[in-house]
């Protein structure tokens, strides 16, 4: 049995050949005594061009699919909705406490700027990079509901959480 290769057009054609005519018995079951039934298409060269046109759409669907999953901002630490900091049992509420925070920017084409910050307060810190960065810092928060935030010139995110229950 020879082994076809699908092509963009949904034509297959045998390595080293340039779209030749390939018979595989595989599907000789599935033909009709009627060697046209659908418009001069037998029911075998319909099945393999399926086959190919589906194999070839799940590779478009898969790529963009990775393409969309990349955000320009992208913050690491804290969790939206979480609660901070992580101990068993619960620390129940707390004044203050040094509080771990992280995040990373791709942005494509050259030098871009960003700034971060917790709450409406003015920037904490500012960078200026070129195509990507990233960064981690502690810092000593009050107890109660935060919202850290990274603005970059390319994209823009925050997340909620919780200092103590």
């Amino acid at each position: 049995m020879d082994k076809m290769i699908c092509t963009a057009s949904g034509k297959e054609r045998l390595p080293g050949t340039l779209f030749a005519s390939v018979t595989d018995h595989r599907f000789s079951r599935l033909t009709s005594r009627n060697p046209a039934p659908l418009g001069g298409l037998s029911l075998e060269v319909l099945v393999k061009n399926s086959i190919c046109v589906l194999a070839l759409l799940l590779v478009v669907l898969g790529l963009s699919g990775s393409v969309q999953a990349q955000t320009p901002v992208n913050i690491v630490y804290p969790i939206d909705g979480g609660t901070y900091p992580i101990t068993g049992p619960a620390p129940g509420p707390l004044n203050s406490a040094y509080f771990t925070s992280s995040f990373s920017v791709t942005c494509g084409g050259g030098g871009h700027t960003v700034s971060w910050g917790f709450d409406g307060n003015p920037p904490l810190g500012t960078a200026n990079f070129y195509d990507q960065t990233s960064s981690q810092f502690v810092y000593k928060l009050p107890g109660g509901v935060h919202t850290f935030w990274v603005n970059s010139d390319c994209g823009v995110s925050q997340v909620r959480f919780r200092i103590g229950n």
